[in-house]
């Protein structure tokens, strides 16, 4: 593996696949490196903007809500880039990834809501195919059946019908034996590899028609396979009659393993070399490369790279550590973070506060490129760039934003490269 490419990129995560993505459709040698098992607990949804960073309240029209970021959130990284090129970085993910048996679906310019397991409702502008039965559901509230199964925990269709009753008052649930004989407690990834097999289906179908009555339509977890999701979605519908759908779970979850599985192993087909055992683990410049040293728990090779991508994520990603002292750095080349002065300021003394905490909206600051400043406002390198849960000025879980940053950054920070 030790050699040089045209671009490194740090990170697994959506952020960093982007990265891979766009760089190697431009014919870069791209090489990337990190664990990508954390993209399981993504819930599959696409976010753009959920709700207002400003106000907290929910966004109806998220692209135009994009275009006021100039206005309204100047040090907000949707301000460093053109509302039209995120919405095309986006379109052309989505269409990749269709072409890769993982269709997405959306509501044009507004977002839409999917039901959660929780039994709330979540903004989302894109879901996998296989939820949008569902969505057009919510919207309609015909009579429907909810099914779930006795052993999996954490996914109670009682519950969802219980707390969604106001917005979708036909909510009807029955709780089945799972058709195939797995351990217990059952878990989404076994049960969805399970479901692969013809028996199973047939079985299920069975069980499922016992208690139709009414329903115009059948809602499960999401658990209709690992990688033909679409075909058995439409061999169920076709047995039952009816249309069926999924609903989020809990992670670990499928929707997040199906978009691992194809925003990463798919990406060696455009000529990726991917490291998914080794992370990043030191960096250097030397003869106009970045030298970056990897492997486990200690350097074992080392890549010579022209350009270099930060997207390692937040605290949760490794990407910034927060110390026991108040500081709150990043882990791999120690750059400026833009921080709470005080540990004290880390948190709002409301859990709940409405306005998020300002630990939240700690991270690197960069220039309208992605690049990289240091504490003097300074470009730290010409060619190193910053994209994703690591910018400073996001709080993408409140703003239920991490998709689309994760895109339109990667994108932005690509044709920056190239320039």
């Amino acid at each position: 593996m030790s050699g040089r490419c045209d671009l490194f990129i740090a990170g697994c995560g959506p952020a960093a696949c982007a990265a891979a993505f766009f760089a190697a459709r431009k014919g870069l040698h791209v090489v990337q490196a990190g664990n990508n098992a954390a993209m399981a607990f993504a819930s599959g949804l696409l976010d753009v903007l959920g709700n207002d960073p400003k106000s907290g309240q929910p966004v109806e029209h998220p692209w135009r809500a994009v275009r006021a970021m100039r206005e309204h959130c100047p040090e907000h990284p949707y301000a460093r880039m053109d509302s039209e090129h995120t919405r095309r970085a986006v379109e052309e993910i989505l269409a990749w990834l269709a072409t890769r048996g993982l269709a997405y679906r959306h509501a044009g310019d507004e977002n839409i809501c999917v039901l959660t397991p929780l039994g709330s409702l979540k903004r989302t502008w894109a879901a996998p195919d296989t939820f949008w039965p569902g969505v057009l559901a919510l919207t309609e509230r015909p009579s429907a059946l909810l099914v779930d199964f006795a052993g999996l925990r954490e996914y109670s269709a009682r519950q969802i019908s219980s707390l969604a009753h106001e917005h979708w008052p036909g909510l009807r649930v029955q709780r089945l034996d799972f058709p195939a004989p797995l351990p217990r407690p059952l878990a989404p990834l076994g049960m969805a590899r399970a479901m692969e097999l013809a028996a199973t289906r047939a079985h299920f179908v069975r069980s499922v028609q016992k208690h139709l009555g009414n329903a115009a339509c059948v809602g499960l977890p999401a658990i209709l396979g690992t990688h033909r999701q679409g075909e058995i979605r439409a061999e169920l519908e076709a047995a039952l009659g009816l249309p069926v759908f999924e609903l989020p779970t809990l992670p670990p979850s499928v929707p997040g393993f199906r978009l691992q599985q194809a925003l990463s192993s798919r990406l060696e087909q455009e000529g990726v070399t991917q490291c998914m055992h080794s992370r990043a683990l030191s960096v250097r410049q030397e003869g106009g490369y970045f030298r970056v040293g990897l492997g486990g728990q200690g350097v074992e090779e080392e890549i010579a790279a022209r350009g270099l991508v930060l997207a390692t994520g937040r605290f949760a990603g490794g990407g910034l550590v927060a110390e026991h002292s108040g500081l709150v750095r990043e882990a791999l080349m120690n750059l400026h973070v833009r921080q709470p002065r005080e540990r004290e300021q880390w948190h709002s003394p409301d859990f709940l506060d409405p306005a998020g905490h300002p630990l939240n909206k700690a991270g690197l600051v960069t220039d309208g490129h992605f690049r990289p400043l240091d504490a003097k406002g300074g470009l730290v390198h010409e060619r190193l760039f910053a994209i994703g849960a690591i910018l400073a000025g996001q709080d993408w879980m409140r703003e239920q934003s991490g998709s689309g940053l994760a895109i339109a950054g990667a994108k932005a920070a690509v044709d920056a490269f190239l320039k």
